[in-house]
């Protein structure tokens, strides 16, 4: 049996009457949607991220990995906002 999935977007309450193009295909051949954001967000790189950790935490030898990061989420999500 073959059934087809109906996806559908809709604007959250808080900017219902924004003014938000809701995500979309461009063509019938897009693999993905184009979406549009109600505020501009920075998000920042892994790079970036790493290098305000080892500036941050001078006596770790070296590039911290994704394990390290997260025993030290607690403490680095506050340096991030």
């Amino acid at each position: 049996m073959n059934q087809t999935k109906q996806i559908y977007f809709e604007p959250v309450s808080k900017y219902a009457n924004a003014g938000i193009a809701l995500p979309e295909r461009k063509t019938e051949a897009s693999a993905g949607y184009d979406f549009a954001v109600a505020e501009d967000t920075l998000i920042p790189s892994y790079y970036d991220l790493m290098a305000k950790l080892n500036h941050a935490v001078p006596e770790h030898d070296g590039w911290f990995t994704l394990s390290d990061v997260a025993e030290i989420w607690p403490w680095l999500k506050h340096c991030l906002i």
